[in-house]
């Protein structure tokens, strides 16, 4: 069945709503995610500065996972002895953000640190009904995901020691810089389980950009006979940085070409 997570407040004793669906590590931590956005929009109003974990039901506190010992200490904190941290958290109040605001940076007040979520290479790129959309790993709900490697479903990838490693910290995110922060350090750690990248530790622009066109060239190839067919595309630049938009843009043009004499034409 593999392992399910969960975002939860440890101070307000609180979870992000119901994640009906991909509730595996591995089918919902994407920057863009609904289940993630939720979680991300709290932490810039109800949950600011509050204490978050991604809890996976797997996690205790001798699981041998780099959390165990977060949970042994939460679980000493909140006096649990016959249940997983994840089971006794089931009971916390159910919450949503109902703003729909794009958050692009997670600051960590304890470890004063810092993610721009859209850094990060991309997993994959896809093309569904139309869509040609970009796929990056939320590097935000691996940091503080606790039982990583414990079940199917689980990240495996690069930096894989990583995961966990901001979990139960303080957090305040925003869809713009915080100019109170500046002093913080940009964690640029990537996390990826497309083995093109497997030679990469840190988010490298100029380095990891030769990657991503493998990984647009690969998925066009794949998808060819289906773009050919299609009589509008469009460009979902959701999660790209500038230079990533300028790039994909001019290749995403390319696409047309064939057939761009098509009477109903393209949406962008």
């Amino acid at each position: 069945m593999g392992q399910y997570f969960k975002f939860m407040n440890l101070d307000k004793k609180e979870k992000c709503q119901k994640n009906w669906h991909s509730i595996k590590l591995m089918e919902h931590s994407y920057v863009g995610n609904y289940y993630c956005n939720d979680a991300l929009r709290l932490l810039s109003k109800e949950w600011a500065g509050d204490r978050i974990i991604h809890a996976g039901d797997y996690a205790m506190g001798d699981d041998e996972t780099n959390t165990e010992k977060v949970i042994e200490s939460l679980s000493k904190e909140f006096n649990i002895e016959d249940r997983t941290f994840y089971n006794y958290c089931e009971s916390f109040k159910e919450v949503e953000h109902k703003e729909k605001d794009k958050i692009r940076y997670v600051y960590n007040l304890d470890k004063k640190e810092y993610v721009d979520l859209y850094k990060q290479p991309f997993q994959w790129v896809n093309c569904y009904d139309g869509d040609v959309y970009f796929t990056k790993v939320n590097s935000f709900a691996l940091l503080i995901a606790c039982g990583n490697d414990n079940n199917g479903g689980d990240y495996r990838g690069v930096n894989k020691e990583l995961v966990g490693s901001w979990a139960g910290d303080h957090f305040i995110s925003s869809a713009e810089k915080i100019k109170k922060y500046d002093g913080f350090k940009e964690n640029d750690s990537i996390f990826i389980e497309n083995q093109k990248y497997e030679d990469f530790k840190v988010f490298n622009e100029e380095e990891l950009l030769k990657v991503d066109k493998e990984v647009w060239n690969d998925c066009i190839n794949q998808y060819s006979k289906y773009i050919e067919k299609d009589t509008k595309l469009h460009f979902d630049s959701e999660s790209l940085l500038d230079i990533e938009k300028n790039i994909f843009k001019e290749e995403f043009e390319k696409l047309k070409e064939p057939i761009k004499n098509r009477d109903d034409g393209f949406v962008m």
